[in-house]
């Protein structure tokens, strides 16, 4: 992610983008604008959770409300680091596996084929993607396409799709078409698994 720019994400987006920054040894703050207009804030340094936020709670309480986030803006900014206000947190691994876990399941039953989805199957799905991109969008597809791809690279994990379908869908507008779209690729890329 760009630090100078926000994207829109969805809970799993949002789950990549901290485990990113955890592996990349960011030191930071990670800012969360939420769909109702609530902020919330992981703070690391060195990839360690140091402390987090969500409104007025705090530490672990503000867990149990970043997990009910299903979309939100988020922008990582660099050099500020949170103090520990709300108590000691466990381990980083164990806050990771405490954000990742019940929500994961929540989040893939609106969407079976992401849960079976195979890494090595992400190249095909990718194909479908921009497949159903052209069929909504005709020669603009094209340019969408590459300023998503160029946005946030290339996904090469299966949990990346219901993200990258997500902001390519708010480029059609129309809800009709926007549910049309999203159900047309879940169900090729459905299809395409099972004929292999």
């Amino acid at each position: 992610m760009n630090p100078d720019q926000s994207m829109l994400l969805t809970y799993d987006g949002l789950m990549d983008e901290l485990q990113r920054s955890c592996i990349e040894k960011r030191t930071g703050t990670l800012l969360i604008a939420t769909e109702d207009n609530q902020l919330a804030r992981i703070f690391l340094h060195d990839g360690e959770i140091t402390s987090l936020s969500y409104g007025l709670k705090n530490g672990m309480e503000a867990i149990a409300a970043i997990k009910e986030i299903k979309q939100a803006r988020v922008k990582f900014s660099h050099g500020r680091v949170g103090d520990s206000r709300g108590g000691k947190l466990p381990a980083t691994a164990e806050v990771l596996q405490i954000l990742a876990s019940e929500r994961r399941t929540l989040t893939t039953t609106a969407r079976p084929a992401s849960k079976s989805v195979s890494n090595d199957q992400v190249p095909s799905a990718l194909k479908v993607i921009e497949t159903e991109l052209v069929e909504f969008l005709g020669p603009l597809a094209k340019i969408v396409w590459s300023e998503h791809l160029e946005r946030i690279g290339k996904p090469i994990n299966p949990r990346q799709l219901p993200t990258l379908i997500d902001n390519l869908a708010k480029e059609i507008g129309d809800p009709t078409k926007v549910k049309r779209f999203k159900e047309q690729i879940w169900q090729k890329i459905g299809a395409a698994k099972t004929t292999k």
